[in-house]
């Protein structure tokens, strides 16, 4: 924040508490799987982003975690390459109408 350090560990570990539960979260949860996918704050996991990104998505249709996680399918990032799963995630995003970036 204003005024303090920057300390990314503990960003991560405030994201990972707002993202637990039921249903949790569902921005923290996003940015849980970035944090995941880019190594911020944390030792980088695809297969821990490929997760809060997917529970991300499907509690509320988020766009943004449709996306990252229709890449990291493609990729295959944190798993076996799935063009089947990634078509799904990019149709699902395309379904909400706001794509971007």
């Amino acid at each position: 924040g204003t005024g303090t350090e920057r300390n990314l560990e503990n960003s991560f570990t405030y994201f990972q508490k707002a993202s637990i539960g039921d249903p949790g979260d569902v921005a923290a949860q996003f940015e849980l799987g970035t944090l995941y996918e880019n190594g911020t704050g944390t030792q980088q996991d695809f297969e821990n982003a490929r997760y809060w990104y997917q529970k991300s998505a499907k509690a509320v249709d988020h766009v943004g975690a449709y996306m990252r996680l229709g890449h990291l399918y493609e990729s295959g990032k944190g798993g076996d390459v799935s063009y089947y799963n990634a078509l799904q995630c990019y149709k699902a995003a395309g379904k909400q109408d706001r794509i971007s970036g």
